[in-house]
């Protein structure tokens, strides 16, 4: 028998009038994000717990389906580097 400890959900928030709305899903959501013609964001990690765990999330993405480099690549884009925050990566 399975014991859940904990759980928690993490969103990729956009609309139908987003770049790319009609192609994003489970399989592509990274790619989408790192084309050059695609902005967005995420709150400072050092100040709101949704932004580590945007952090988190890509980590775990990057492991999880051998996506290396993802986490960087995608955080250039928002202009935090992580030589400033200070978090700690998977080997």
């Amino acid at each position: 028998m399975e014991h859940q400890f904990a759980t928690n959900e993490i969103v990729i928030a956009y609309s139908d009038k987003s770049k790319y709305s009609s192609e994003i899903n489970v399989d592509n959501w990274t790619d989408i994000l790192l084309r050059d013609d695609v902005i967005y964001s995420r709150s400072d990690p050092d100040a709101d717990p949704c932004g580590y765990r945007a952090v988190f999330t890509m980590m775990l993405e990057e492991k999880l389906h051998g996506k290396k480099g993802l986490t960087g690549k995608c955080f250039r884009k928002t202009g935090i580097s992580y030589a400033q925050r200070k978090w700690t990566w998977w080997p």
